[in-house]
């Protein structure tokens, strides 16, 4: 029978629901992580592989179903498919972690090691996106800096070795206990405390450009309605002309397809917009849908203050079901079951990196070369790691959220981008539709700023810092994961080998 373990896993998903942002608290509870997977270890003792499984798949279409459950305004197909995405993860972690190793100790950074690889193995399947619960700790900074040698899964790991140190203690007994709870309390606190040493050791530069984050706050009904287009444009210049007479920044940013059409193809706005940059003397970067051969491009397009076309970037990854649909017949028979109609879009094909002359205190000729992302690419650390590797000094995140109207949705949104700051080494500016629009340094801090409420029009300057410094993560890449997965592999070989001697020897 498995309604008691049941009952421990919805304890266990309830528990790490509320500990990433939630409808009770918009910035969620990161301290429940470290023991929220108590109950689900607690659930998979003992147990055999298929009930195993169908624990594992259980906890994550829990715990995924309420994290995303704001998907369901968009389409429950698409809801459905990506809480099964996810939950690849904790199915593929509960299947591993019934193996038994001869030291008892060891199973906490087993269980570790395992969490971490199954989420890596995961990406593999997701095209590289990467929802980890290192997010939970986003608004901590000092509890992720290890993203900067291991990525998300280095972070992961030190939680879930946590947990596995608390569920230890619960079975043990006598002094045994006090070695468990002792251990869980060192790696917590270690990890806490060379985050804040190496936090510490960032501080800003004197070097920074002054950007404007405009969030005009265009719900999604007014986005599509073509008889409020010059509307919405009139609100994105009008915030335009109040950051550029107030601050006078360097770079102004819009968000994603601020232009759902193809603004270079627009006369009327196009050379208002031109003018807009000579006059005020700022590059814009401005998100549009191009087209292309009858196809849109979900891009982003540079506008220097000599009101020239200085770049593009056209968004790599596409989100399927939503942005386009796979050409095979098992991904259209899926969407018309699902009465899914996604946008037509082309992918784009090379890394989004641009350049801005110009600066802040007393850095006038300085050239400054970004990077450029498009809204759920901010979920993908390879893209940011690429960026690094090119010798982008920040990287502007533009997004279109007004899909999303719950509050914990868009900071959920928004844990990404600290992590990729930490991971990369490099400032992180993010700017959305109806929010959140904020900045973040290389440690994962949110910069100073005035930032606009959720789903309220305003715009935010900020001196962001250019002290970009590559991290080991952007060199070594996913290699953490792999030692994890090594790990994995010759624990259980281990285990096997175990398992057969024993046979022999009856």
């Amino acid at each position: 029978m498995l309604f008691l373990p049941a009952g421990g896993v919805l304890l266990s998903a309830v528990l790490t629901y509320f500990a990433f942002p939630n409808v009770l608290f918009h910035e969620g509870f990161p301290g429940l992580a470290w023991a929220a997977l108590v109950p689900f270890f607690w659930t998979l003792e003992d147990r055999p592989l298929r009930q195993r499984f169908a624990l594992g798949c259980l906890w994550g279409g829990v715990t995924f179903a309420l994290l995303t459950r704001w998907m369901l305004e968009v389409g429950w197909g698409g809801f459905v498919m990506f809480v099964l995405a996810l939950s690849l993860a904790p199915a593929i972690f509960s299947m591993m972690s019934g193996v038994r190793l001869r030291s008892s100790t060891l199973r906490m950074g087993y269980w570790a090691c395992a969490w971490a690889f199954s989420e890596w193995l995961r990406t593999l399947v997701m095209g590289g996106f990467a929802w980890s619960l290192a997010y939970s700790q986003a608004s901590v900074s000092s509890l992720i800096q290890l993203a900067a040698v291991g990525g998300v899964y280095a972070v992961s790991w030190v939680v879930v070795c946590v947990n596995g140190a608390l569920y230890m203690a619960l079975r043990a007994e006598g002094r045994r206990r006090y070695f468990y709870l002792a251990a869980a309390a060192s790696i917590f606190m270690l990890n806490f405390l060379a985050g804040s040493w190496r936090q510490s050791g960032l501080l800003s530069g004197a070097e920074s450009i002054r950007i404007s984050l405009i969030q005009p706050n265009i719900s999604r009904a007014d986005k599509s309605d073509a008889s409020l287009y010059d509307n919405n444009v009139a609100r994105h210049l009008a915030l335009t002309k109040k950051a550029a007479l107030r601050d006078h920044p360097v770079l102004i940013v819009w968000p994603e397809t601020a232009f759902p059409d193809d603004v270079q193809a627009d006369f009327k706005w196009r050379p208002r917009i031109e003018m807009l940059a000579r006059n005020y003397q700022s590059y814009f970067l401005v998100g549009s849908a191009l087209e292309q051969d009858g196809r849109s491009l979900n891009s982003a397009l540079l506008l220097s203050p000599r009101g020239e076309w200085d770049g593009t970037y056209t968004k790599m990854q596409l989100v399927p079901f939503t942005e386009y649909l796979p050409a095979d017949s098992l991904s259209r028979g899926l969407a018309g079951l699902m009465h899914i109609k996604p946008y037509d879009f082309v992918a784009g094909k090379s890394w989004g990196l641009l350049s801005v002359i110009g600066g802040w205190k007393g850095l006038d000729s300085r050239t400054s070369r970004f990077g450029v992302a498009i809204c759920s690419e901010e979920a993908y650390p390879g893209i940011f790691r690429q960026l690094a590797r090119r010798e982008a000094e920040f990287v502007v995140v533009m997004l279109n959220d007004g899909w999303f109207r719950p509050p914990e949705a868009l900071y959920m949104h928004a844990q990404n981008a600290a992590l990729r700051a930490v991971e990369s080494g490099r400032s992180v500016v993010r700017v959305a539709n109806t929010g959140r629009t904020a900045a973040f340094d290389r440690a994962g801090r949110l910069v100073r700023g005035e930032y606009p409420g959720l789903q309220a029009a305003g715009f935010a300057s900020v001196d962001l810092p250019l002290d970009s410094h590559s991290t080991p993560y952007v060199y070594w890449g996913d290699i953490f994961a792999w030692l994890c997965g090594g790990f994995v592999i010759i624990s259980l070989v281990v285990a096997w080998l175990d398992k057969r001697g024993e046979a022999c020897r009856r």
